[in-house]
């Protein structure tokens, strides 16, 4: 057993720790690598004395979306200001946000910690915690909901923010899916990890009593009486891509897989080579890109193959919407469900199994450009920010 499978095993046990052995890990695992943090400053707090609400989306920041729902909820809420904070790892990309600060800084004293609080009770009217990670470090236990009711006693409006594996039981979603990836016994101590944290996380969202969002409308069924927060994309830089064109092959398909083992890679490289070698598909599969090099080959292809394992969609699929392109992901009924739900709308998502993706490649016609239409439509009326910005005042009691 590798070092790695045994501090993921070690992880799973300790999420299911009681409040005190866990926060007496984190304090210890934390207290290693503090001194990488003790010259990082607290963040000063500038507020607008003339806005009605000063909103902090903190800690995670996960594919930049907190500082997105920020920028939304001030360019539609007259007389709101907003800021993203983030903590992040040593040398792992930080998206943009208004603050960016090395997670060791959880192993800060006591001192800083409350001086952090104080910051962001003095300057901030509203807090939307995210992903069950901690913003005060040892001050309440490494413990989101006791930081909840810690800001609300203070007189802080807050709420918590889901955005994934962070809520998701793999227990549930594996359940009926023959595809989850949460079914791979090579990856058994990984799963029981997720599946300890995603259920900690829900003893915490419910223990906290504040309004509960979740990024993608999958994850409603993992967090009864949430409310859907939905990914911000912006258009701008797809609204360039020209229309799809299927009448003349090969079909140009791209995959990018940000993870493949959750969004199934391995399992469309059969398929897809038998239909490159009978020249009926070119496929582009560049392998991570800068994000600035993704607007331009999104609108070079004609298909984005998103999502294989999971019955979900979230940014990549967003962004392929805003440029026009056909997408193709499992988003099976499961998830066309939960759209329709919140959405009174179809998913303008072709739905295809790994085994299916070669019949329905071979089958793409006319009406399909329709539905590229039909995306680009639902991206703009729910993804660019006007539906993110309601949820939040909603739940934050801003509206």
């Amino acid at each position: 057993m590798g070092v790695r499978s045994v501090a993921t095993r070690v992880r799973a046990l300790q999420y299911r720790l009681p409040e005190f052995p866990y926060a007496a890990i984190e304090r210890a695992r934390w207290a290693v690598t503090a001194s990488r943090a003790r010259d990082v400053s607290v963040p000063s707090v500038s507020r607008d004395p003339g806005s009605r609400a000063h909103v902090l989306i903190a800690p995670a920041n996960f594919a930049g979306q907190g500082t997105a729902w920020a920028r939304a909820l001030m360019k539609e809420q007259d007389g709101v200001t907003a800021e993203a904070w983030m903590l992040t790892s040593e040398g792992s990309f930080a998206f943009d946000a208004d603050q960016i600060l090395p997670r060791d800084v959880q192993g800060r004293g006591r001192s800083w910690q409350d001086a952090l609080f104080d910051a962001v009770v003095d300057g901030f009217t509203h807090v939307v915690l995210e992903s069950g990670r901690p913003l005060f470090g040892s001050l309440f236990g490494y413990d989101s909901a006791r930081e909840a009711r810690a800001l609300q006693q203070a007189g802080v409006t807050v709420a918590m923010a889901w955005h994934g594996t962070d809520i998701r039981r793999p227990s549930v979603e594996s359940a009926d899916n023959p595809w989850s990836p949460f079914r791979d016994r090579s990856h058994r101590a990984h799963v029981a990890a997720l599946e300890a944290r995603a259920v900690r996380n829900a003893r915490l969202a419910r223990a906290s009593g504040v309004p509960q969002l979740v990024s993608t409308p999958d994850l409603l069924a993992h967090l009864p009486g949430a409310q859907w927060l939905p990914v911000v994309v912006d258009p701008s830089p797809w609204a360039s891509a020209p229309p799809i064109d299927l009448s003349s092959p090969p079909l140009r398909v791209l995959h990018l897989p940000s993870n493949p083992w959750i969004k199934g890679g391995a399992l469309l490289d059969r398929p897809l080579a038998r239909l490159a070698a009978h020249a009926e598909i070119a496929v582009v599969t560049p392998g991570r890109l800068p994000p600035t090099e993704v607007p331009r080959t999104v609108a070079d292809a004609d298909v984005v193959l998103d999502q294989f394992r999971l019955h979900l969609y979230g940014v990549a699929a967003v962004e392929a919407m805003h440029a026009g392109r056909l997408v193709i992901s499992l988003a099976g009924a499961p998830l066309r469900d939960a759209v329709r739900a919140v959405t009174a709308e179809e998913l303008p998502v072709l739905s295809a199994t790994p085994d299916q993706l070669e019949d329905v490649l071979r089958g793409l016609g006319a009406d399909d450009v329709d539905t590229s239409t039909l995306a680009r439509d639902f991206a703009a009326r729910w993804h660019d920010g006007r539906e993110s910005a309601r949820a939040l005042a909603t739940a934050l009691g801003i509206d």
